[in-house]
């Protein structure tokens, strides 16, 4: 996933013109349906932007808010000229600090900065690719596919080949449940493929599966 950083200059404004605040893993910043003419900038951590089925309570996400990335769906939400309701859910994936921004300031920023409104183009563009890659994956590959090659991408960043995460995380990300993701593991697990921890997820380094790169 491609990542965005805001322009420098902009960057300078917000830190210039705004106080920093620490919000705490699993804080839910926005629900559905609800109008607020503002939008976060992460300084450091990471913001979930994600539809959930009020039965079930499954969760598909639709993109990650990374540091100095601001969110996309308030971003067009404070663009818009009249109240704009939210269409999904932004929770805290960890302890994250950030910036609440005015929607004023959104706009004046759109005139300017050139730099901005060529970031606005990037943004809308790549979310929009994220969102046909997301239905894609739904629709035409398999839970046991998508749970590897998620393993394998979190997995890519750490020198001991573990995954920090909960089989809940692990469903609530590939939007199905716990109970199909913890049997999918278990058998993987069985197979030698991975190991179970509390909390963790460890791919086993001898095994072919995961080092030939097989989905």
């Amino acid at each position: 996933m491609r990542v965005f950083k805001l322009p420098e200059e902009i960057i300078n404004d917000i830190e210039r013109d705004y106080k920093s605040i620490w919000v705490k893993k699993n804080t839910i910043l926005v629900t559905a349906g609800e109008i607020r003419r503002k939008v976060s900038f992460v300084k450091s951590g990471l913001l979930r932007v994600y539809l959930e089925d009020d039965e079930s309570g499954r969760e598909v996400l639709l993109y990650e808010v990374r540091p100095h990335e601001i969110c996309t769906m308030g971003l067009f939400a404070c663009m818009h000229d009249n109240d704009m309701k939210r269409l999904a859910n932004c929770r805290v994936e960890c302890d994250t600090e950030l910036i609440t921004i005015d929607a004023e300031n959104i706009k004046s920023w759109q005139t300017k900065y050139v730099s901005w409104n060529n970031l606005i183009i990037d943004v809308f563009l790549s979310r929009y690719n994220d969102l046909l890659n997301t239905i894609n994956e739904i629709t035409f590959e398999n839970i046991e596919g998508r749970i590897i090659k998620s393993l394998k991408k979190e997995a890519g960043s750490s020198l001991n080949n573990k995954v920090a995460i909960t089989h809940q995380e692990l469903a609530n990300k590939l939007g199905t449940t716990r109970v199909v993701v913890s049997r999918i593991l278990k058998k993987l697990e069985h197979e030698g493929k991975i190991k179970l921890m509390r909390g963790e997820i460890h791919l086993v380094a001898k095994s072919e599966y995961f080092l030939q790169g097989n989905t």
